[in-house]
């Protein structure tokens, strides 16, 4: 069970003409510089009167942006792209209560998405179907994890589906 590979860690490895990852840009990381170099620039050549509120404002509102700037530059955030319709896998998860654990994996294995909803849903996190897919269904993965000893344990292996699969998880989805 601790074997198996997240959908991230096969979907990084996965070959190129068929799924891609993105970071986010960095022109938000420049515009945040830009701006924070800009008010600190703003204080430091206008001359403000000794009591101004406006002068400390600037100052810390420049620092501010210049620190967004390196959160936003380092902590940006990666997406993965369908190659053939460049469209983003959007990540969807399913909770489930403990006791279908084994339903769920004959579910999957069989390709009976649609018997999905007979399954006991649970508000825990202890049990989840993770799902990630693009809006049209055209690339579908999917995977079952489960909470213990105070970790996520991938269950199966990540599962690729067929077009008709795809469609049962966005007709579950629209109805969640």
């Amino acid at each position: 069970m601790e074997s198996n590979k997240s959908i991230e860690q096969v979907l990084e490895t996965m070959d190129s003409t068929i799924i891609y990852k993105k970071k986010k840009s960095v022109f938000t990381s420049v515009l945040y510089f830009l701006l924070g170099v800009s008010l600190l620039g703003i204080n430091s050549l206008l001359t403000w009167e000794p009591n101004s509120v406006i002068s400390p404002l600037l100052f810390m509102s420049g620092l501010i942006f210049l620190v967004v700037t390196i959160f936003a530059f380092f902590f940006r955030k990666n997406s993965f792209l369908a190659t053939q319709s460049n469209q983003v896998l959007k990540s969807h998860s399913f909770h489930f209560d403990m006791n279908e654990l084994n339903k769920l994996v004959r579910l999957l294995e069989g390709g009976y998405i649609n018997e999905l909803k007979a399954l006991k849903p649970s508000i825990a996190h202890a049990l989840k179907l993770q799902v990630l897919m693009t809006d049209d269904g055209s690339l579908c993965f999917s995977q079952v994890i489960t909470f213990m000893n105070h970790e996520y344990v991938n269950i199966t292996t990540v599962k690729r589906h067929s077009q008709a699969e795809a469609e049962e998880f966005l007709r579950i989805i629209k109805r969640k």
